[in-house]
């Protein structure tokens, strides 16, 4: 089975390159194009319709299109796309040969655009905004054409957060004297110390897989919580997170994702994200086991049993720290 077979439609041309995009639109005005897109997915999708074809494969490169079942297709689903699109990138100067934009990030990056004022109100981070608008927390990092235009949008040179988290150090962020500490998978939340400052709490870097380093950590004397990736990793992390501290006679708190909305739930797989499930290791864990020595509550067990049926997972950012904190009845002074 290939990529054609596997994704939906309206994935496969909302990941078509820029580049592609303005070939499509040749083939809608001239009906022709010497821009290569063989590679495309969406493109092989539309040979495979016989909507799209070689002028003369053997001598030739240029690309042919049936003038009136390809013109239907475009106008349906690329027409719009492709001139909200360009009149996007002319404003920033950014049509030009070199583009590697996909239709997706492009549309991220409009999303971006109408709501600039509140996230530079509000202090997004780098990973938020990468988050909640392109699909992923590191694809900005990983990107730095996308992560230049992002800032340009926002009118800014530089996000506001805190660099250099260290990986190999406990770091300690927002309200060292709160009234409760909250366990962080990533440094996300770390970089917002403002925030969790006016939320009265303190915040705690688990470094990721790296955890070892907590043992040494001092003993919790207030309610304590863990926020993390609801992916198979991530929860691996807390399980043994909770083992290390019930050890020391303290219990640690899983926080739910707020409003699980379709826009939160990745597809497990996605860039940059290499965490697949283990049905049989978490099975056992599902049972609907409600006792206070269960690793999950009830809620929770049915949100896990969700996002392996579906392959999807929850990226720990893609919350708000005062709404996870808020939902999870940790406010409550």
């Amino acid at each position: 089975m290939n990529l054609i077979d596997q994704l939906p439609l309206y994935k496969l041309y909302q990941e078509v390159p820029w580049q592609h995009l303005r070939a499509l639109h040749q083939l809608r005005t001239i009906g022709e194009t010497y821009i290569k897109i063989h590679d495309s997915p969406y493109c092989q999708h539309l040979v495979s319709k016989g909507l799209l074809d070689r002028k003369r494969p053997s001598a030739d490169r240029t690309w042919r299109a049936d003038e009136q079942r390809f013109n239907q297709e475009y106008d349906l689903k690329i027409g719009l796309l492709y001139q909200e699109a360009k009149q996007f990138l002319d404003a920033y100067d950014l049509d030009k040969a070199q583009a590697r934009f996909t239709l997706a990030e492009i549309m991220g990056l409009q999303r971006i655009y109408t709501q600039c004022d509140i996230l530079v109100k509000e202090e997004r981070s780098r990973g938020y905004i990468s988050s909640t608008f392109l699909g992923s927390s590191k694809l900005l990092k990983h990107s730095e054409a996308l992560d230049r235009v992002v800032l340009r949008i926002l009118s800014l040179e530089k996000y506001p957060q805190l660099d250099n988290i260290l990986d190999r150090a406990l770091m300690i962020s927002g309200c060292p004297r709160g009234r409760r500490i909250v366990l962080c998978e990533n440094d996300a939340y770390l970089r917002q110390p403002d925030k969790a400052e006016a939320l009265r709490t303190a915040l705690w870097y688990a470094g990721g897989n790296n955890i070892a380093k907590l043992q040494h950590s001092p003993d919790p004397d207030l309610a304590f919580y863990y926020s993390c990736d609801w992916d198979h990793h991530g929860l691996l992390i807390y399980a043994r997170l909770r083992k290390m501290y019930e050890m020391r006679g303290y219990r640690l708190q899983l926080l739910t994702p707020v409003a699980v909305t379709k826009e939160k739930r990745k597809k497990v797989g996605s860039l940059n994200h290499n965490s697949k499930w283990d049905k049989a290791h978490w099975k056992t864990h599902l049972q609907g086991d409600d006792s206070e020595d269960s690793l999950f509550t009830l809620p929770q067990q049915r949100l896990i049993s969700s996002l392996i049926a579906a392959n999807e997972w929850i990226e720990e950012e893609s919350n708000d720290l005062a709404e996870l904190l808020l939902a999870n009845n940790v406010l409550v002074d």
